[in-house]
């Protein structure tokens, strides 16, 4: 059997001084630990401090990472690479549907074959419940390596606005869906018995409309305070007065946005008030659903001394920063998301934030749990072309890797985080452009195309080149109509430094998109 997370890191931590003292060869081989992933829908990373139960159970006992991130802002290609800890270059999937997207887009590709579920299903009693990816639609499909299937196929709230497959039979459940998959998981851990549990659990929640489960339709206690008015970039086009060489509010953007014009005072009310205080309501049955699964896990390992729980979101969201209302952006609304990784064997009471690790991101997941698990695995490549050489050029291995060695009693946080610059890649064939973009510890540097050409915009977030821009008002990097980077002071610095892990991560590009 493999290792469990008593015997990743030190023995002396995980096991005890006392049971070192017992010849090898009497002590009982550990199992591995048990795996709950929870995943919600389009939530932000500052939306998790709303959830105090979440708060309680996850953030005081474990980790925190303040900087994680998605590496491309939607749902589909997001959660493919958490299931196999790759880039949507290396996975060929891009959006939620279409040639590049969607169930079927997966299934094309044949990426089911290779996943987090069949690499710990010799190990693990596996289970999903709540969403997968988009477009999954037949309810007899089961994809290989799940044991327990209970995955989200019509996705909504209320009873009757929302369907599942139970175990290859198509299932309405008539409960609120948040209820209904906390219900979900709780039976699946339970009926993992003695064998480690690999759970992962999508709950549809925050996403638009963001319904309410009745008891939380008027909350104030912890949405009261919620409003995305007072951000600094909200409603940008009307509210951002400095001029930079001339120009205000979006003008600095790309041409895609920078024709954005100022809200009304209704439009601001219904996207920096009205719509996130939903989203803060529908998560409180999350919050509910976070603390019911963690008391089954207690039951199961008294103490979570071999238990492992990450909780996260698939990309986060924009209420109204820089005038957009959605995800698909590379802003850091969007690619934020919240992390937090609770493993009481390695960190009993820990409730401490990585602060210093500086990008930690959802391709790291697979690699992560795969080491704590005590297996190997490589996740391959898909069988579409030109991702498919590229691929396999590469090894066909992971493009993230294990965060296991941040999870200790005294954090020493790696230099590969710390100083680590990522790609953010996007393609639609929808009208909003692809793009690739390289985000550093300090800086960001974002290439658009679409029809009309190239784009750029960059950002100095800390200072490093002069003066910071966290919240990504003032470009410092743009184009005029000919998409020739031009730039503004500390623009040419960041250029130079950033444009060379542009053209080496973006590769292979999005479909469609130009060679640099």
């Amino acid at each position: 059997m493999a290792r469990g997370i008593s015997t990743i890191l030190t023995a002396a931590a995980a096991m005890g001084l006392s049971s070192l003292l017992v010849p090898a060869s009497a002590r009982p081989e550990p199992q591995p630990p048990n795996i709950v992933v929870i995943i919600t829908d389009d939530m932000r990373a500052d939306q998790i401090d709303e959830m105090p139960l979440v708060q309680r159970d996850l953030v005081a006992e474990g980790r925190s990472f303040e900087r994680a991130f998605i590496v491309d802002p939607v749902c589909c290609p997001s959660r493919v690479s958490f299931l196999r800890g790759q880039y949507a270059h290396s996975t060929s999937v891009y959006d939620i549907d279409g040639t590049w997207g969607g169930w079927g887009g997966i299934r094309r590709a044949g990426l089911e074959t290779s996943t987090l579920a069949t690499w710990l299903t010799p190990t693990h009693y596996t289970a999903l419940v709540g969403k997968y990816v988009n477009g999954y639609g037949s309810a007899t499909v089961i994809p290989p390596g799940w044991d327990r299937w209970r995955a989200m196929m019509k996705a909504g709230y209320p009873a009757g606005t929302w369907n599942m497959s139970v175990q290859g039979t198509r299932v309405a459940p008539p409960t609120y869906s948040t209820t209904a998959l906390t219900d979900e998981s709780v039976a699946a851990i339970e009926a993992s018995g003695d064998e480690p549990v690999f759970l992962w659990v999508g709950y549809y929640a925050p996403h638009s409309p963001s319904t309410p489960e009745p008891r939380y339709e008027s909350e104030t206690q912890d949405c009261g305070q919620v409003d995305y008015r007072t951000s600094k970039s909200f409603n940008e086009a009307g509210t951002d007065s400095l001029s930079v060489d001339g120009l205000t509010g979006m003008l600095d953007k790309s041409r895609w946005l920078k024709s954005r014009t100022p809200w009304s005072p209704a439009m601001a009310q219904e996207q920096g008030r009205d719509a996130p205080l939903r989203a803060c309501r529908s998560l409180l049955s999350v919050d509910d659903g976070v603390a019911r699964i963690v008391a089954a896990l207690e039951a199961k390992d008294p103490g979570l001394r071999n238990t492992v729980i990450v909780f996260t979101s698939d990309q986060g969201f924009q209420f109204g920063e820089h005038n957009w209302i959605a995800k698909r952006v590379p802003y850091e609304g969007t690619v934020r998301v919240p992390f937090v990784v609770r493993a009481d064997g390695l960190l009993p009471g820990d409730g401490a934030s990585v602060d210093a690790v500086n990008h930690v991101l959802n391709i790291d997941l697979a690699p992560t749990l795969v080491a704590l698990a005590g297996t190997t695995a490589t996740p391959g490549c898909p069988s579409i072309e030109p991702f498919s050489s590229a691929c396999r050029q590469r090894g066909g291995k992971f493009d993230g890797r294990s965060f296991a060695s941040l999870l200790t009693l005294a954090p020493n946080p790696a230099p590969y985080f710390s100083e680590r610059t990522f790609l953010i890649e996007m393609y639609d064939d929808d009208g909003f452009p692809s793009y690739c973009a390289v985000r550093s510890p300090d800086a960001k540097l974002i290439r658009y195309y679409r029809s009309a050409g190239a784009d750029y915009e960059g950002y100095d977030l800390t200072g490093a080149y002069g003066r910071a821009d966290p919240h990504e008002l003032h470009s410092v990097v743009h184009s005029n109509t000919d998409g020739i980077a031009s730039f503004r002071a500390g623009g040419a610095e960041l250029f130079d430094d950033l444009y060379p892990s542009l053209v080496s991560l973006c590769d292979p590009r999005p479909p469609g998109y130009p060679a640099f």
